[in-house]
């Protein structure tokens, strides 16, 4: 029977030895599958249990574990802190106070940062020691700190921007947004997060957002001028961008607008501006040619293609070759040439008209920058009058001249025919003076008869002259 009972004994000790090995190893294996490092202690801080990882993350030495009293670790760990006696504090403050909880921050010398988590061990209802825990947490803060800080980076240049930015999700719903959107819209955060986009449109504009969002959605990418209207109700034109972004796995709208007010008022003033030069080149009395450095057509006035008898279309398809006459066309390079090495030049040329005739022409020609090229501005004005009056003057000076050389001509016969007649009187005087004197039977009086007919012949012909004479000197009056 005592044999029994020693049997028994003996076997329910083994039995409880098992199980004692079997929970010391289920503890061990517990600690040691942890990523955490773990300190227990009884109630007065001596070292009862740790893990590995523990020793790892403090750098403890095996001489130092040995010892199990709380003092040389203790002092140990705390000489790592950045803080020492805020650390000791704390401890001393759970040691103090049993049954307390608590969950901390450590931040060690060489930049680490431990998660401390301290708990009273129990076995049943007793308070037997203390469980500490230890997590480095160094690099899930450093990325922490790094989003933080990326965050705040991308918030600063979202800020910084000119425009506003906007992210915007697929139930329509702005998901970001930056400072400038909500001041220039004059609705504060809050009231931000609840709008639509489309509430910031009217007419038009809004059912133009609308079709270039879902075109963002569809085809990844679009953009569009619109007119945000504002709190109090101001109209801002404004150009939009949008592109697809992912955000968490979900394809978004992602992009910028820039206020177009001052672009606007420009192309408002260019476009007055383009209509006042239009108005003033079409309504040019001369005509205008704009030619390229080949001597192609780039524009021409109405007065110019009208007054030739083309169209618009059929005088910028010509080259102004084609337009000069061919006694002009010749010249054509070398008046070019003269511009360019002048930057200026008039001259006369003849264009020759759709219907065959030529238009005499001034052209006054210069080279200037239109629309980015330098060009031939040409003004061209029509001399067909001008060429009308030099004729007729030239016609007038011909006339002039031989009306002078008739007068001429005419006081020389007058003068001839003044003193031919003296002579001729003399002639016949004497020739009647001697008839008188002569035997009527001399054979000189048929001679002296003859002298005095052609003298007679001759005196019709100076009253001729003179009366020629007489007949131009009227003419030149």
């Amino acid at each position: 029977m005592i044999i029994g009972l020693i049997l028994k004994k003996q076997e329910d000790r083994r039995t409880a030895d098992r199980e004692l090995l079997y929970s010391t190893s289920l503890a061990t294996a517990a600690l040691e599958s942890t990523h955490d490092g773990i300190l227990i202690v009884d109630l007065e801080g001596k070292i009862a249990r740790w893990n590995n990882i523990f020793v790892e993350l403090w750098h403890v030495p095996q001489h130092l574990l040995d010892m199990t009293v709380k003092d040389p670790v203790l002092s140990y760990v705390c000489s790592q802190m950045e803080n020492p006696d805020e650390f000791l504090a704390k401890v001393l403050e759970l040691y103090n106070c049993p049954d307390k909880t608590s969950t901390d921050l450590l931040h060690l010398a060489d930049g680490r940062i431990f998660e401390r988590y301290s708990q009273p061990q129990r076995v049943g209802n007793e308070i037997v020691g203390r469980f500490w825990s230890f997590h480095d947490i160094t690099e899930r803060r450093i990325s922490e700190q790094k989003l933080l800080d990326e965050r705040e980076f991308s918030n600063v240049a979202l800020n910084s921007l000119p425009g506003v930015f906007y992210i915007i999700g697929p139930d329509n719903r702005f998901l970001r947004w930056n400072d400038n959107f909500e001041n220039v819209c004059e609705y504060s955060s809050e009231e931000f997060s609840q709008i639509s986009p489309l509430d910031l449109f009217e007419g038009n504009d809004k059912n133009l957002i609308r079709a270039r969002i879902e075109e963002v959605f569809v085809k990844g990418v679009s953009d569009a001028e619109a007119e945000i209207v504002t709190r109090s109700g101001k109209h801002i034109p404004y150009y939009f961008t949008g592109r697809t972004i992912k955000v968490d796995g979900v394809a978004c709208l992602i992009g910028m607008g820039i206020d177009i007010t001052e672009r606007k008022k420009k192309d408002e003033a260019l476009a007055e501006s383009e209509e006042s030069y239009r108005n003033l080149f079409n309504l040019a009395t001369d005509g205008i040619f704009i030619l390229d450095s080949e001597g192609n057509f780039i524009d021409a006035n109405k007065t110019a293609y009208e007054r030739l008898g083309y169209t618009r279309d059929e005088l910028l398809s010509l080259h102004i070759s084609e337009l000069d006459h061919p006694d002009f066309a010749i010249n054509a390079p070398r008046r070019l040439q003269q511009v360019v090495d002048q930057y200026s030049a008039i001259f006369e040329s003849g264009h020759m008209r759709k219907d065959g005739s030529m238009m005499p022409v001034e052209v006054n020609s210069r080279l200037l920058e239109y629309k980015g090229q330098q060009v031939y501005f040409s003004v061209i004005r029509d001399i067909t009058e001008r060429k009308c009056l030099e004729e007729e003057q030239q016609s007038l000076e011909k006339q002039l001249l031989h009306a002078q050389k008739l007068e001429s001509l005419g006081v020389l016969a007058g003068g001839i025919a003044h003193d031919f007649n003296n002579i001729l009187t003399a002639i016949i005087g004497n020739a009647e003076l001697a008839l008188l004197r002569i035997n009527k039977e001399s054979p000189g009086v048929d001679n002296l008869q003859k002298i005095e007919e052609a003298a007679a012949r001759a005196a019709d012909l100076a009253k001729q002259m003179l009366a020629y004479s007489i007949s131009k000197s009227r003419v030149s009056l």
